[in-house]
């Protein structure tokens, strides 16, 4: 018999974590209905919180890792292994090897276009890790020529 976790609505752990108020979760909630636009980007964007706790929410969410970029040597053929093409489509970028798997950063751990893409481009099974999308363009300009 299989026993499935039950995953906490993003807006709850926002809450949860203290990062948000109740009150600023149904602001957002609303606005991305209205606009089509996800909470975590409007949560940010109306300052509410900042794009490291929309990674952090996630990374607990998910329960994967987080990775701050910025704090992080990336091995230049590592990061070869994704065209620069993918990379920007999908804001992903890879960030070690461990065998037969690649461990790929990114804002969106669950887009399996991405993931099947990478899978298909590089022949590893992937790992997703979360960070937030600043990170990931910052990354993504200054490996990629």
């Amino acid at each position: 018999m299989t026993i499935l976790k039950k995953i906490l609505p993003f807006g709850e752990i926002m809450v949860s974590l203290g990062v948000i108020t109740k009150e600023q979760l149904d602001i957002a909630l609303k606005e991305g209905k209205k606009t089509n636009t996800r909470v975590g980007k409007v949560l940010v964007n109306l300052g509410f919180a900042a794009e490291n706790d929309i990674a952090n929410a996630l990374a607990v969410q998910y329960q994967i890792p987080a990775v701050i970029l910025s704090s992080t040597i990336l091995d230049p053929a590592v990061v070869k292994l994704i065209p620069e093409s993918v990379a920007r489509r999908y804001l992903v970028i890879p960030i070690a090897v461990d065998g037969d798997v690649l461990q790929v950063a990114m804002i969106d751990p669950l887009n399996v276009f991405a993931i099947d893409e990478i899978k298909r481009a590089t022949r590893y099974k992937i790992k997703t890790i979360v960070t937030t999308e600043t990170e990931i363009t910052n990354a993504i300009n200054q490996y990629y020529p």
